[in-house]
């Protein structure tokens, strides 16, 4: 199923979010040469998304499922490229929507760490 959906990611360059959500999540978990091609279409999607929501569905499809360097390396490449006062929202945007759900659910696992 992933060849087929990875050619219509190909195609369809402006998808919703909720429908590049899923195409993403299939896509993903494809044999190593999808997850390949996954990773392309992704890195190439987050470089000309334009709003930091769809930035973060293309990173987060290639962070945590194919390739965690590539991923950290595009995001730094971006940031080097926009300029300093946009930074940090965009930053956090993205690193939310990366992050806010992938722990809630778990106890820290340290308490009490001195920070001084």
């Amino acid at each position: 199923m992933a060849p087929v959906v990875l050619d219509e990611l190909e195609k369809r360059t402006a998808l919703p979010p909720n429908v590049l959500s899923q195409v993403l999540d299939i896509t993903k978990s494809g044999l190593p040469g999808e997850r390949d091609r996954c990773k392309r279409l992704a890195i190439a999607g987050f470089n000309t998304a334009t709003a930091p929501a769809m930035s973060s569905l293309y990173i987060d499809a290639v962070f945590f499922s194919i390739d965690g360097k590539a991923a950290t390396e595009a995001v730094f490449a971006r940031l080097e490229q926009m300029p300093v006062a946009y930074q940090p929202a965009f930053a956090q945007v993205v690193l939310t929507h990366l992050f806010c759900d992938r722990y809630e659910d778990q106890e820290p696992h340290f308490r009490g760490l001195p920070l001084a």
